[in-house]
C-alpha cells in the first residue's frame, strides 16, 4: 500500500491548558474563520487525547489531524516499514464541511488512496459526531 509522505507537521503548539505539545498541519487554503478553526482544534485535540497510543509508543506511532479547506483528515504519523529515518502520515479518516447544507462529508481511504463516503454514516451533523464515528469504526474501515 502506498502512502502519500509529506514533511514533518511545521505546527507545533502547546496548549495553554494542560500545557501538552501537539501537532496538526494547516494548510495554506483553509476556508474557515478564527472562531470555527478554534471549535475545530478543540474537538480534535479532545479526539488525540482519547485515541492516542501511550506515551512510550508515539516515537513508533502516532496520530494526528490536518485541516484543508473546508475538510478535517486524521492520519497516522509513523515510520516507513523499510526506511525507518522516513516518516508518513498515511490518512485514515476525512470529514468535509458543506456550508449549504450545514453537514460534515465523512469519508474513508480504501487501498488504492482514493476517498470514499463512509457508507454507514455518509454525513454527519457535527464534528464530534465525526469523531465518534472514527472512535466506534464499527466496520473497521477507518483503523483496518
Amino acid at each position: 500500500m502506498l502512502h502519500k509522505t509529506i514533511g514533518p507537521p511545521k505546527n507545533i503548539h502547546t496548549c495553554v491548558n494542560c500545557e501538552t505539545e501537539y501537532a496538526f498541519i494547516l494548510s495554506k487554503s483553509y476556508a474557515v474563520d478564527n472562531l470555527e478553526l478554534l471549535h475545530i482544534i478543540e474537538v480534535m485535540e479532545g479526539f488525540l487525547e482519547r485515541m492516542r497510543p501511550p506515551e512510550q509508543m508515539r516515537a513508533q506511532l502516532d496520530i494526528g489531524y490536518k485541516i484543508d479547506g473546508q475538510s478535517v483528515i486524521i492520519h497516522e504519523i509513523r515510520h516507513y516499514w523499510d526506511h525507518p529515518p522516513r516518516i508518513i502520515y498515511p490518512d485514515v479518516a476525512k470529514a468535509t464541511f458543506v456550508k449549504g447544507k450545514n453537514h460534515w462529508k465523512v469519508f474513508w481511504q480504501r487501498a488504492n488512496l482514493k476517498w470514499y463516503p463512509y457508507d454507514p454514516k455518509p454525513t454527519v451533523t457535527s464534528l464530534k459526531d465525526f469523531v465518534k464515528l472514527v472512535e466506534e469504526d464499527k466496520l473497521h474501515c477507518f483503523w483496518g
